[in-house]
């Protein structure tokens, strides 16, 4: 059986996981509507790929908020000589959007 921090571990790593998919979609919105600003063609191409929905992108957001919600909890229950070991629950969206851009960045690439 995992420990309470290895579990608060999984917990964060999959909270942030659910912000990189997120962040992953947004950056794929936004390269779209750039090409579409350049060249509206692009809405009607179909090499340009579809576009994420807004359900789709309601689905990421909602998964990462529930995935989320619980951390803070699993933190504060953590004894106070390994929190200093463990990611605050708040910094898995603000890393996962850094890492989103980043993995958008290699894809682009």
């Amino acid at each position: 059986m995992p420990s309470e921090f290895e579990a608060y571990l999984d917990h964060y790593d999959a909270a942030k996981a659910a912000w990189t998919r997120l962040y992953v979609a947004l950056d794929d919105l936004v390269e779209k509507i750039e090409q579409a600003r350049a060249n509206p063609q692009a809405l009607v191409s179909p090499a340009g790929g579809s576009w994420p929905t807004q359900q789709h992108l309601r689905e990421l957001f909602e998964d990462a908020q529930k995935k989320t919600i619980p951390l803070q909890g699993e933190y504060n229950a953590l004894p106070d000589r390994l929190k200093g070991r463990a990611d605050p629950p708040q910094s898995a969206q603000q890393n996962a959007m850094r890492e989103g851009s980043e993995v958008t960045f290699r894809i682009r690439k």
